[in-house]
């Protein structure tokens, strides 16, 4: 089987099966500095395998990741997971009830529904 056969397939597989989304963390790269350098190499390699379809990308912050993604995969939505903002929003601000206020604003769809809860 060639390359393009085998990306094909992966393809097919991959979006076909599935809906036009998949998250990225370090788990997907096993060394341990992550950098903009290795996150476009793997991007790379799956750009080459998926094509650049409107897809949409949810990864924590990682060093480099935002600028990669957005450099092989210029159509696609490009989204922070919610967990990981919370981590950074707790060490600036710790209190409990400014916690609850950020899951409120997460869930809600527009402001107008946030002010009336």
């Amino acid at each position: 089987m060639t390359l393009e056969e085998k990306n094909h397939f992966f393809k097919m597989i991959f979006v076909s099966r599935s809906l036009p989304f998949f998250g990225l963390d370090g788990c997907h790269l096993k060394v341990e500095a992550e950098c903009r350098v290795l996150w476009s190499f793997f991007l790379n390699c799956l750009y080459d395998a998926l094509g650049d379809d409107h897809y949409t990308i949810m990864s924590d912050k990682q060093k480099g990741l935002t600028r990669a993604i957005s450099e092989y995969f210029p159509n696609s939505w490009h989204r922070h997971c919610s967990k990981y903002l919370l981590n950074n929003f707790k060490a600036k601000y710790p209190l409990l009830i400014l916690q609850d206020l950020f899951w409120m604003a997460v869930k809600t769809p527009n402001e107008f529904i946030f002010k009336k809860q």
